[in-house]
């Protein structure tokens, strides 16, 4: 029979039961018949015409759409959606006769017919003799609990029951295929630059990174940024001779931190960058491309600021704010008079350093740097040796800068002579004649 199917005579709607016959099997003189079982799959189920079924015959609609018994308000060409016949996955359509796309791939490599051994399904099974639905059953589960396919058996993924899925999707669940992204356009590198905007959040939560490896991430929402940050991850790691594994886990990481942004296109935080090592991904060469890019809001706590307020914790609240003062000016430097140029943190470091246990021993009787005199001094300083040399040059420096500030009505260090510590002569080898 070529074409569509005629309409019976009688209702109008359903196929005739037969070429030479004009009525339908309902309309039968007499009748209504039963119709034979499909000549082809045997089925006694959803009667089209000429001996098919609705599944078998190439111009029915799907066995699932109620209009299967009315071809007349179907307009021809429509695509009508069933569930796979393997895999019950719904989406199936008669382009690959009711498959979906994994199940056709699974059956050109399985051809062995079979009842599944696991579930007890009639369909194609493998060299284990389980069907495909069962196998990715298993991989499901094993993927949520963190392990590896072959290391949970398809017993215990199949026993309370098995997860459908839309056809051509198992591979994340609640997403789809990934957008295209033509290769032969290159990617735009000017999109490599932080947003003015910002998408404020009501409540600041932690990531939880483990979930996303097992459900999987969001997507980025710009595949055209997604693109160029591609290409720039590629050439960096070309650059810098990365190991192609290296150049990978970077790119992943970085597509995973896209999808988790608040506000598509902001400069990617350090802070969010940190927690990657939990999930065995690359943190330096992220935090190395990402600060290239200049994409990368550095909102990390130095470490010598953490180091600062571990060692002031325990002094008064008064000595701490001077402290606190003077640390912001000796490592950032002023330009208001007087003026001050800004030392290096491992400057900044020694020097509270050597004054720290002077400081700590006056805590006690003083609440202030305020009221330290020449004769605080003159006590807490060392009898002798470089530490006496080493504690003044730290009292210095900070009660110069409180001076200066106004925070100290003196400056208790001044007018006090040390005596510099003897530096000790190097050995110099003597080469014979």
């Amino acid at each position: 029979m070529t074409g569509h199917p005629r309409r019976c005579q009688v209702c109008g709607l359903r196929p005739p039961a037969m070429r030479e016959i004009p009525f339908c099997f309902a309309c039968w003189p007499g009748g209504p018949v039963i119709p034979p079982p499909c000549r082809k799959c045997g089925s006694t189920e959803n009667y089209y015409t000429s001996g098919l079924c609705a599944r078998c015959h190439s111009h029915a609609p799907g066995e699932k759409s109620p209009l299967w018994q009315y071809p007349g308000l179907l307009a021809p060409g429509s695509v009508v959606i069933a569930s796979c016949r393997d895999c019950h996955a719904w989406g199936a359509t008669r382009t690959y006769g009711w498959l979906c796309s994994g199940c056709k791939s699974w059956r050109e490599t399985h051809s062995r017919f079979a009842e599944c051994r696991t579930c007890g399904h009639t369909a194609p099974v493998g060299e284990d003799g389980s069907c495909r639905l069962c196998r990715k059953t298993r991989s499901l589960l094993a993927q949520q609990l963190g392990k590896r396919p072959r290391d949970v058996s398809l017993a215990e993924a199949n026993h309370r029951g098995q997860q459908l899925f839309f056809a051509s999707m198992w591979h994340r669940e609640g997403h789809g295929k990934r957008p295209y992204i033509k290769k032969t356009q290159p990617p735009d590198l000017s999109l490599l630059t932080p947003v003015t905007h910002e998408q404020l959040t009501l409540l600041d939560l932690p990531r939880d990174l483990k979930a996303g490896m097992q459900h999987g991430f969001p997507l980025p929402p710009d595949t055209a940024r997604e693109s160029a940050w591609h290409a720039f991850v590629r050439d960096y790691a070309v650059q810098h001779g990365w190991a192609r594994t290296v150049t990978e886990r970077t790119q992943r990481a970085i597509r995973m931190l896209l999808g988790m942004q608040d506000t598509s296109g902001a400069a990617i935080k350090a802070s969010d960058v940190l927690p990657l090592s939990g999930i065995r991904h690359p943190v330096r060469p992220v935090l190395d491309v990402v600060a290239a890019a200049g994409m990368l809001a550095d909102d990390r706590i130095p470490a010598i600021e953490r180091w600062f307020s571990l060692h002031i914790a325990e002094l008064p609240a008064n000595m701490r704010h001077e402290l606190t003062v003077w640390f912001d000016i000796a490592r950032h430097g002023s330009t208001t008079p007087p003026r001050f140029t800004p030392r290096a943190e491992s400057t900044v470091q020694s020097q509270l350093a050597f004054a720290l246990p002077a400081i700590r021993a006056w805590a006690p009787t003083h609440s202030s740097l305020r009221e330290i005199g020449r004769d605080d001094v003159h006590s807490a300083l060392p009898a002798s040796g470089s530490q006496r040399s080493t504690t003044m040059q730290g009292l210095r420096s900070i009660f110069r800068v409180l001076k200066a500030r106004k925070l100290t009505f003196i400056n208790p260090t001044a007018r006090i002579r040390v005596t510099a510590p003897t530096t000790p002569l190097r050995r110099r080898s003597i080469c014979p004649p």
